[in-house]
Parts: C-alpha cells; sequence; structure tokens
C-alpha cells in the first residue's frame, strides 16, 4: 500500500484494536490526540503502546500527545506507565479532564496526523473502525475534540503523587 492510499479497516478484539493503536502511533508525524471517558486498558496501557507514544514524541521537537478524559482517576490507576509518561514529557505530552456537564463519553477514539484514527462508537466493546489516510472522515473527530480540548481543564489526577 502507498503512504497515499485510503483504507478503512473494522477491527474485533483486544488484539486487532492493540495492533491499531499501536500502528497509528507509530505512523505519526506530528500529532496523536486520544479522547474516551477513559484510557483504555486493552489497547493504550500496554508497555509496547507506552513506548510507542515516546519514540514519537522523541522523533520530533514539534510532536503534541494530546488526552481527553473524563475519569483522570481510572486512567491514572489502569494506565500508570503511560501517565508518568505524559508527566515526564509535560511539554509535549498533555491530558485533560472533559467538561462535567458532558454526558458520559461512551467512544474511544485515537486520531493520528489529522488523517487517520480509530474509532470505537462503543468503547466497552472492542469492534471499531481503523481508518488509514482519509482527512474527510477524520475531519469531524478533529473539530470535536479540538472543540472538547478548548473547555477542558488540566486533570488535577496528574498532579498527585500516587505510591
Amino acid at each position: 500500500m502507498s503512504d497515499t492510499a485510503s483504507d478503512i479497516h473494522r477491527l474485533h478484539g483486544i488484539e486487532e484494536n492493540s495492533q491499531a493503536a499501536l500502528a497509528l502511533v507509530n505512523q505519526a508525524e506530528h500529532d496523536v490526540r486520544i479522547m474516551g471517558h477513559e484510557i483504555d486498558r486493552h489497547t493504550m496501557a500496554s508497555q509496547a503502546f507506552v513506548d510507542a507514544c515516546r519514540e514519537f514524541l522523541l522523533r520530533s521537537p514539534r510532536a503534541q500527545l494530546r488526552i481527553l478524559v473524563q475519569d483522570g482517576a481510572a486512567t491514572v490507576r489502569n494506565a500508570p506507565a503511560l501517565v508518568e509518561l505524559l508527566r515526564s514529557l509535560s511539554s509535549r505530552a498533555r491530558m485533560r479532564r472533559l467538561p462535567e456537564n458532558l454526558p458520559p463519553l461512551e467512544e474511544s477514539l485515537l486520531l493520528a496526523d489529522r488523517s487517520s484514527m480509530l474509532h470505537r462508537e462503543n468503547a466497552a466493546r472492542l469492534e471499531g473502525l481503523h481508518v488509514i489516510n482519509t482527512p474527510l472522515q477524520t475531519r469531524e473527530h478533529l473539530v470535536r475534540f479540538d472543540d472538547l480540548w478548548e473547555h477542558s481543564v488540566p486533570d488535577p489526577e496528574l498532579r498527585r503523587l500516587h505510591v
């Protein structure tokens, strides 16, 4: 497949979702955005995913990782290595809490470089779409993420010392 080929894959199960999340972060050049009720412990809390995020952030001084969650405490509990990465590279990696007036998020979303994404409408079910090189399809999610980011607040869970 060429670098500009568009593709959409249906995903089922932990392994397919994990591989898609890793592929998106490994291929990202500038921007990775993650949104959900909490960080998905099945696909985004593994050491392989955290290592891929670290490599992504260190590849370019312009690389940015932004995470929006509703439940920061669950994220700290379920993804401690990712939280430590956020703390250690805080100028490039940030986590914010979604507005409290927002209804509970059921979806899970990972956006990479404004053109690719992993989207699960129901985060509890490990079925979703891996969309590659389709800026028009990801645009709606990017606009929504950016709007929510502007209305979100830094997550106090990142400031706490957890022992």
